[in-house]
């Protein structure tokens, strides 16, 4: 990466060659080479706002959670991989959500569960998840929407569920 752009705040590796970086530059910037290169991938103009992390969503976009609790979704970004839409959960319920949330799996494979608030902030995070049914306890987060990741064998599965 070039040097001047500023301190990076998060990187996100989608396999060994490609992964996507931001920082205060208000840049996105990616790698298809394993990092021997970095290209800019994108400009998110915001006066001057730091990009603080990202997230791979499926192919091609990725989210970005900037300061102020800014979200954005950048869509298209420039892989080499060609990677097959998988379905990781079955069945999330009951949503609303009081203080379990259910998430119905689609196999018993080891997974990640990350649970992320409206500013983007995880608030909850779960490894080596393997099992085909799970009661999450969600009784301290505090009410709101919030979007869940379901990482598995180098895919993830973003979805979104109401606390009440």
């Amino acid at each position: 990466m070039s040097a001047g752009l500023g301190y990076w705040n998060d990187v996100i590796a989608l396999n060994d060659n490609i992964a996507y970086a931001v920082g205060a530059s208000e840049h996105i910037f990616g790698t298809e080479d394993g990092g021997k290169h970095w290209n800019d991938q994108l400009f998110v103009a915001d006066s001057g706002k730091s990009l603080n992390s990202i997230e791979y969503a499926n192919e091609g976009t990725v989210f970005v959670c900037g300061d102020g609790g800014r979200i954005y979704r950048k869509t298209a970004i420039a892989t080499s991989i060609d990677k097959p839409k998988v379905q990781l959960v079955n069945n999330i319920y009951p949503v609303p959500a009081r203080s379990e949330l259910n998430i119905v799996f689609k196999d018993s494979d080891n997974k990640t569960i990350i649970i992320y608030n409206q500013l983007g902030i995880m608030v909850m995070k779960q490894t080596q998840v393997e099992v085909a049914g799970l009661k999450l306890d969600i009784s301290a987060l505090c009410n709101g929407h919030y979007i869940i990741s379901i990482q598995a064998n180098g895919y993830a599965e973003n979805l979104s569920f109401i606390k009440h």
